[in-house]
């Protein structure tokens, strides 16, 4: 993981920008996506209910901290929690919102193979006053760790 992320510093572009945003949180973990993917059927789907305002949120989120967008990105992710009732590997799964809020609010073209370059994440409990959520920094790349 370490080698992936200082491979994809050395492809960015020299002029290239790092951006941070945070999303108040927290945000649906792997267990929630699967219930609520359960429990809907037909025009209630629970699942499509959450997707669609946590990409709001979050795309919401990018716009008023002024995110800019870009065409390929190499993303870290700091999850913060209230403590360690969930699993880190259930957690991080609130990535597929971020991801598509990128491409919703237009930041990013598409989140696929092209223009997502790779991603980290890490895991912290939040101290005095920090509040649960997750802070995405954004690095700008012109080729990908997967480029054909």
């Amino acid at each position: 993981m370490v080698k992936m992320l200082a491979q994809a510093k050395m492809l960015r572009k020299p002029n290239v920008y790092d951006q941070m945003v945070y999303i108040p949180g927290p945000l649906p973990g792997l267990n929630e996506i699967i219930a609520a993917a359960k429990s809907g059927s037909g025009r209630s789907n629970a699942y499509a209910r959450l997707k669609k305002e946590w990409t709001e949120r979050i795309a919401w989120q990018f716009k008023i901290q002024n995110l800019r967008p870009v065409k390929r990105a190499y993303f870290e992710f700091l999850w913060i929690e209230k403590n360690r009732q969930r699993d880190p590997d259930n957690i991080s799964a609130g990535k597929k919102f971020v991801l598509d809020a990128m491409v919703e609010a237009g930041l990013m073209p598409k989140d696929g193979w092209r223009n997502v370059a790779g991603w980290a994440d890490k895991f912290k409990i939040a101290g005095n006053g920090e509040e649960a959520g997750v802070r995405v920094s954004v690095m700008n790349c012109e080729i990908g760790l997967f480029d054909d």
